[in-house]
């Protein structure tokens, strides 16, 4: 992808047959993967702020 500077798009037009498997995975997590990944984000961050918080408290005891 890099060295033929292909974005995501090409790659799937390149290999994924008209109405076929790939082309309807792929479906599935472009309608999906930004809920997903802001959940995924939202949650590790949260976590990243509870364990700094935990840490600070840690050290000052």
């Amino acid at each position: 992808m890099i060295e033929n500077n292909y974005s995501y798009q090409d790659v799937i037009t390149r290999v994924a047959t008209k109405g076929g498997i790939t082309e309807e995975g792929v479906k599935v997590i472009q309608e999906s993967f930004p809920q997903v990944s802001d959940a995924i984000f939202d949650k590790t961050l949260e976590k990243r702020r509870q364990t700094t918080l935990n840490s600070q408290k840690a050290f000052k005891e």
